[in-house]
């Protein structure tokens, strides 16, 4: 996969969404929120997915908390 540049506020996820990638965070950070005020930050170097197979779906929004490479 190539790398993508999200600017702040971007989402790369919806929540209910397929997982179908698994991302690393190379600079930047997202935000994942559940929309019930739980939110946990991935920042340089975490794995975006990791804790999903394939086919299943996002518990979470994933939305960049600043311009981020992914």
């Amino acid at each position: 996969m190539e790398k993508v540049k999200l600017s702040k506020g971007q989402v790369l996820h919806k929540k209910g969404d397929a997982v179908q990638t698994l991302e690393i965070v190379l600079s930047g950070g997202l935000l994942l929120t559940d929309g019930n005020g739980v939110e946990v930050k991935l920042e340089s170097g975490a794995l975006a997915g990791a804790v999903y197979l394939p086919g299943d779906v996002y518990s979470f929004d994933y939305v960049a908390q600043d311009e981020s490479i992914i």
